[in-house]
């Protein structure tokens, strides 16, 4: 007989934690599941689907600070920067998806947004400085895998390529291996905005003997 009653203290004890606890079941293993891992990085083949159609001979691609001349000199010349090809929201951020706090944020189900890290967040397992060096990493290299024809890059008048940026790690390789690209070539521009020169072939891809 107190064998009996104390298995029912002992089922009643659990049927009252069962109750109290806040998650369901599936929320509760989706919260372990955020605790066990952090959402992967997106590589550049799965991040291609995530670009418009980019037109012929219009990727514009910058290094060397000189970011604002090349939108300059896009705008000019109907060519296209990486931003200005998202196709929903998983390369730029927009007033039509903000965050929690009211600021522009990428679309909820991009892993960049606020909305889709939050939960591991949480859970203490988000998205560090590596991680998002990474993304855009990815991006770099998908718009250069996206791009046809010819593409150019903004240059600044010292010619020079810094060996640790995105387009000397990521864009040039990925230019190089995109079979559709035929030619880079290179436009100077100064601190004003101003364009030195006419573009001129930086590379190009040899033809088929």
């Amino acid at each position: 007989m107190v064998a009996i009653d104390m298995l029912g203290g002992i089922l009643i004890f659990f049927v009252a934690i069962a109750t109290a606890w806040p998650l369901t079941p599936s929320e509760h293993f989706e919260a372990i599941v955020k605790r066990l891992d952090k959402p992967p990085v997106p590589n550049s083949q799965e991040l291609l689907a995530h670009f418009d159609r980019v037109p012929l001979n219009s990727c514009l691609f910058y290094t060397g600070g000189t970011l604002d001349a090349a939108v300059k000199y896009g705008e000019t010349n109907t060519l296209f920067l990486i931003n200005e090809l998202d196709l929903d929201g998983w390369t730029t951020q927009s007033e039509d998806t903000p965050n929690e706090f009211g600021d522009s944020d990428y679309a909820p189900d991009c892993p960049m947004s606020f909305a889709f890290q939050q939960p591991y967040f949480d859970a203490g397992v988000g998205w560090g400085k590596d991680e998002h060096a990474k993304y855009w990493d990815n991006l770099s290299e998908a718009i250069a895998l996206k791009c046809r024809g010819d593409a150019y890059l903004a240059l600044p008048p010292a010619l020079t390529i810094p060996e640790d940026s995105v387009f000397a790690r990521m864009e040039f390789s990925a230019l190089q291996r995109n079979a559709a690209i035929t030619r880079l070539l290179g436009v100077v521009v100064n601190d004003d905005d101003s364009f030195l020169e006419l573009p001129y072939p930086l590379w190009e891809r040899c033809a088929a003997p």
